[in-house]
């Protein structure tokens, strides 16, 4: 048995696979950063998680679960439905870091909000993640034999309105004829209805663009409102800073400086402003 919040920190690694310290804290497990160094030293000592040290990138420390970390969660917890994601080989400091910590802070804040609204996440699913026994990523979706999406995630909410389905997409650095083009791919999904059938679903999805840079998030709307029809609702645009509910290290307690919904201020290709559902 180990303390409850080396469990915590344990459950979340098997939920996000990477974590920084202000994640952690921002995800309620402890708001003193010194005090991680107590909680997560014994757990990489036993080699039960993994840590990065992006700290000249000024993403200080990400942790990571590894297959031993695992294999004592799965002892721990008899829940069939539970996600385990863990770490096979230490992760380099590569450009793909940012976008991926960035993605994994637009989960947190959705998981944050859906809690507050009472509401609950059924699945969640990643790029970075394969299906059980296939190579596949769990969230690529065939548009043909030779065209495919594969959004960062692809998740699915139990809400008092019924469930509801969606793609996210984040765009970091991409360029704009490659975002443009990504986008084109999704009215091609939404048309087909591809998302809702892959996942037994009645009714469509619906598509969440967040963008890091904003003057490109304007672009891809102009040019959409110019080039697509009847995207309505389905298309929905944020930019990361909308999203992202910022933490201050202060006096080494993390906090909130403001807390952001992650349901509401979405945008339409038409500049409407609407809530996620």
């Amino acid at each position: 048995m180990i303390p409850k919040k080396q469990l915590d920190i344990l459950k979340a690694l098997a939920t996000y696979k990477f974590l920084t310290r202000s994640q952690m804290a921002k995800l309620g497990i402890e708001k003193y950063n010194s005090n991680f160094s107590k909680y997560c030293g014994p757990l990489l000592k036993s080699k039960m998680i993994g840590v990065q040290d992006a700290k000249i990138i000024r993403l200080g420390h990400i942790y990571y679960l590894t297959k031993k970390g695992r294999q004592f969660l799965m002892n721990e917890i008899s829940s069939d439905d539970h996600t385990f994601n863990f770490v096979k080989k230490k992760p380099s400091l590569d450009s793909n870091i940012f976008h991926r910590t960035y993605a994994i802070d637009c989960q947190i804040e959705l998981s944050i909000s859906t809690q507050e609204k009472g509401e609950t996440i059924l699945f969640y699913h990643k790029d970075v993640d394969n299906s059980p026994g296939n190579l596949e990523r769990k969230t690529r979706i065939s548009l043909s034999p030779n065209n495919q999406i594969e959004p960062d995630a692809i998740f699915m909410l139990d809400t008092i309105k019924g469930r509801k389905l969606y793609c996210l997409e984040f765009e970091y650095r991409d360029s704009f004829s490659k975002s443009f083009a990504k986008a084109k791919k999704y009215i091609q999904a939404t048309n087909k209805k591809s998302v809702s059938k892959r996942f037994n679903h009645p009714k469509g999805h619906r598509t969440l663009f967040i963008y890091h840079d904003e003057k490109m998030m304007t672009r891809i709307m102009d040019k959409l409102v110019k080039e697509a029809n009847g995207l309505n609702n389905w298309f929905l645009f944020k930019t990361y800073d909308e999203v992202l509910s910022p933490l201050r290290l202060i006096k080494s307690q993390f906090n909130f400086t403001q807390k952001k919904n992650f349901f509401e201020g979405w945008r339409t290709v038409n500049r409407d402003v609407i809530q996620l559902y």
